[in-house]
Order: structure tokens, then sequence, then C-alpha cells
């Protein structure tokens, strides 16, 4: 059995237990300062369930057992990320930043039902060791860059109980829902308190793309005002933009950034996806996205 997902490469991996600052890009667009972090995790507290956090971030299995944590082990020491299985079950798609430099990277899968199970650690997941790394040729190594794309073969196959996931097919993502599934670093608090939890706990949540910087609506204005404020030569055309609403009009960052441009409407000004509302945090890099639909309520199975 596979599902049909779509991938975002993250921005940031973390070192395990302890947090690093991730790689970041930022500048002012018309007016509005933007940054490009890793820090957001969900709304309320994604921690363990036992240390008080909220069950809505679970990941029920065994839906989301082909998600794999990633442990990269490089002479600086040993870093985390998160694939996602593919269909042929001996590949595993990630961000090409989480491969770079050919670290030693073990995959642990994990498909219980105890959602405070930590896959980096626990004897109950199961570890196999990737034989070969293939990062995307077009990757630059800069920030912001669509070709962050890298994939993994496992030394073997994975285990019988994981799910595959396929690779989304569709041409645009603009306004579509997606959910999201990381093992990154969680948060006992949420919201503005930002990640300050441990990696290695399977969380998911919801998001919404809201629109692709090359859009033709500016008219090759944005892709100019992000290249002012970071150059490099990586296309950026290709990313789509997805923000942090959580119900609240003034922390609509996609909308606010389309209105200095002139333009408004649903498509680029929306409230967020609810109590379920989530960002990505250090050790999210290279996490799948579930395609949802318009609504959150079309996802999509082969």
């Amino acid at each position: 059995m596979h599902r049909s997902m779509f991938l975002s490469a993250l921005l940031a991996s973390v070192l395990t237990a302890t947090p690093v600052t991730a790689n970041t890009a930022a500048g002012t667009l018309n007016g509005t300062h933007w940054q490009a972090q890793s820090y957001l995790v969900g709304q309320s507290s994604t921690a363990a369930l036992a240390a008080g956090g909220n069950p809505i971030y679970t990941a029920p299995m065994p839906a989301y057992s082909g998600v794999v944590a990633l442990s990269l082990a490089y002479g600086s020491g040993t870093y985390s990320c998160t694939g996602t299985l593919l269909p042929d079950r001996q590949s595993i798609v990630t961000a090409a930043h989480c491969a770079i430099g050919s670290p030693g990277i073990t995959a642990f899968f994990y498909g219980g039902n105890n959602p405070d199970t930590n896959a980096l650690t626990s004897p109950a997941a199961t570890a196999v060791a990737v034989s070969q790394i293939i990062i995307n040729p077009n990757y630059s190594g800069q920030v912001v860059d669509q070709n962050d794309i890298a994939v993994l073969r496992l030394s073997q196959v994975a285990p019988a109980f994981a799910v595959s996931y396929g690779l989304y097919g569709g041409d645009d993502l603009t306004e579509r829902g997606y959910n999201m599934a990381g093992y990154g670093l969680g948060s006992t608090v949420g919201g503005a308190g930002g990640y300050n939890g441990g990696a290695g706990l399977l969380r998911q949540g919801d998001n919404r793309y809201d629109y692709r910087v090359g859009d033709s609506d500016f008219g090759g204005q944005l892709i100019a005002a992000l290249r002012a404020d970071t150059p490099g030569t990586a296309p950026i055309d290709g990313l789509y933009l997805s923000d942090f609403d959580n119900g609240v009009a003034a922390n609509d960052a996609s909308c606010a950034v389309a209105a200095s441009f002139g333009l408004g409407g649903g498509k680029y000004c929306n409230l967020g996806t609810g109590a379920t509302e989530v960002g990505v945090a250090p050790g999210d890099s290279g996490s799948a996205q579930a395609e949802r639909g318009d609504r959150r309520d079309q996802a999509v199975d082969e």
C-alpha cells in the first residue's frame, strides 16, 4: 500500500538531543520583514503525551509508518532529519542538505502504537543502514533552493509494516492543503514559544500552500524582491509559500506579502487550518507533506 505525497525540502537539521541554529535567509520585502527559518511547531504542545503534549498532533499508525527518522553521523557529531519511504520500498526521499558530505546514515522505522516512542533511541524501532546517497545534481547548497532533494538507497528492503508513499504528480499546489509529519524538535508550549523539546517523536499537523514564488500574478516582482535580499543562483520560482496563521489575521504573513504587491482575496489571505495548524522545526528537514485537496478533505490514495 502506498499513498500519494508531495515533498518539501525543509531548512534545518538538528544535533541529536541538542538544538543547533538553523540555516536562515531574511530580508525586507516591500516593507514587510521576512525570514526563512525552521522554528515553528504547533499551536499547543507537541511534547510527549506523558509530559502534557496535545494528542491531536500524534501520528496514527500504520498510516505514518513510512515516515522515518534519519540519524546522520558526521565527524562533528550525530544529527537527525526526516525521510519518506518510496514505493520501491528501498528508497527514501529527503532533503539534500541532510545528506551533503556523504555522512553515515541510518533510517529508523517505527510502526507501533505508542506515540511517545523516540524512534532514534528506542529498541522498538527498526534500524536500516543507507548504502547509497543520490543528491539532486542541480542542488546548489544555498539556503533557498527548490532543488534541495536527495534519495537514499537502503541496504535492504524496508520492514514489512512500513507504508510507502508515491510522489504527487500535479502541476499546481496553490491553495492546496497538506498534512506534514516529522521527527523534529518538539515544544512544551507551542505557538510563539517555538521548539524547546527534543527530537525523535513523530508528530503531524496541517497547513496550506498559499501561492508560488513564481506566480504570474506577481509578474516576476516577488522573485526579484527575494533575490535582492538573498543573492544566489538557485532557482526559486517553483517554491511555494506557507505561513503559520493560527486563526489570527495579524499572523497572516502570506496576505501581508501579497498586499505589498497590491494583491488580495482568498488565494492570498486566510486564517489557517485550525487547531492542527503546524510549521516545521529543526529535524523535520526532508519530511513529506501529504496532499489533502483544496479544503484538506481530499486525501489522494494510490
